[in-house]
């Protein structure tokens, strides 16, 4: 067949006859040759095209999550309308604070103990974890703050029975000497910072971000959904056993420290289980499962998570030492209290 753009044989076809527009009799449709069958497209009706298949994309991905959870658009609304600090949605968080490489250790609970998180970090990943929290007690094994000075104060002194005399009794907080009356020895807290230890130096520094993150102090009459208090683990160690613990550098203080912790049906490995495995063989070998039992920090880090629970669902169960002004530390009730 002839091609009828090509003319006659012999007739040579320029470039530019072959890109010239056909004429056609009649009205046409944007010049469109007949022989191209029909016009393409414009580009506003390929992007209606395309918005509309996203918005059919989306749809189906909706109906998916709600197929798979039917209230999870109620559990959003709940959460960002109505946070109360209840025993059911606040993730109870112990934080504890060694000079070590990864000084900060974190254990954080469910309202059932269940553990939600455990693990050592540095102060960003903290504060990493800790801005994302949407309703929270926490916990922290450090002071907020030095102490201000109320303990040189003669009619703070005056109110103790005996009251205390000389000049060692004068650069702590007032909850560091109501525990020392009591016959539990806790760190003391200097009033300049720079005579302060590191770790409690990065404990200023985590009260101070996690104020701006939002979190308030502790009063269990409040309804913020962002709370924090202050502990010190030692102490709870000392008040539930009726005696200080051996020190938690020592394997006889960390497994006294898990055994306590899983009595209160801590997540944690009953430590006795250890005891069942020691044989002649397997202590050459080193073939004991002394990872079981959990790290120092690990330990003071669930203590503290189980004191910000106490606090949260049994609060009857909780005292408080000190003054709000200067820094208030929250403790269990002792042994023979009734704990």
């Amino acid at each position: 067949m002839q091609n009828k753009l090509a003319g006659p044989p012999g007739h040579k076809t320029s470039i530019a006859q072959l890109t010239a527009p056909v004429k056609n009799s009649g009205s046409d449709f944007r010049k469109t040759p007949h022989h191209a069958g029909f016009a393409l497209p414009s580009l506003q009706f390929k992007i209606v095209f395309s918005g509309f298949f996203v918005f059919l994309c989306g749809l189906a991905a909706l109906r998916e999550i709600q197929s798979i959870n039917p209230f999870a658009p109620r559990a959003i609304l709940r959460y960002t309308q109505f946070m109360t600090l209840d025993s059911v949605h606040t993730t109870c968080i112990g934080i504890d604070i060694a000079p070590s490489r990864r000084p900060f250790s974190y254990a954080a609970l469910g309202s059932d103990k269940r553990l939600l998180a455990m693990g050592q970090c540095q102060i960003l990943e903290m504060l990493a974890f800790i801005s994302g929290q949407q309703q929270a007690l926490i916990a922290l094994n450090a002071p907020f703050r030095p102490n201000q000075g109320l303990m040189q104060q003669d009619e703070v002194r005056a109110a103790f029975a005996p009251r205390p005399t000389g000049s060692h009794w004068t650069d702590l907080r007032v909850a560091e000497y109501q525990l020392h009356a009591a016959g539990i020895t806790v760190p003391h807290t200097p009033a300049r910072e720079k005579d302060c230890h590191g770790w409690q130096r990065h404990g200023f520094t985590l009260a101070q971000n996690f104020s701006g993150y939002g979190f308030q102090q502790y009063a269990s009459t409040e309804d913020a959904p962002l709370q924090m208090l202050e502990t010190q683990t030692d102490a709870i160690f000392h008040l539930l056993t009726g005696h200080a613990p051996a020190e938690d550098r020592l394997l006889e203080g960390r497994l006294q420290r898990q055994m306590l912790l899983h009595e209160h049906d801590m997540p944690v490995t009953d430590p006795m289980d250890l005891f069942e495995e020691i044989t002649r063989f397997r202590l050459l070998k080193g073939e004991l499962a002394i990872n079981n039992v959990l790290s120092t920090g690990e330990l003071n880090a669930l203590m503290a998570a189980w004191l910000a629970w106490l606090a949260v669902n049994e609060p009857g169960k909780v005292q408080k030492f000190g003054t709000a002004e200067e820094g208030e530390i929250y403790l269990p009730l002792a042994k023979e209290q009734g704990f």
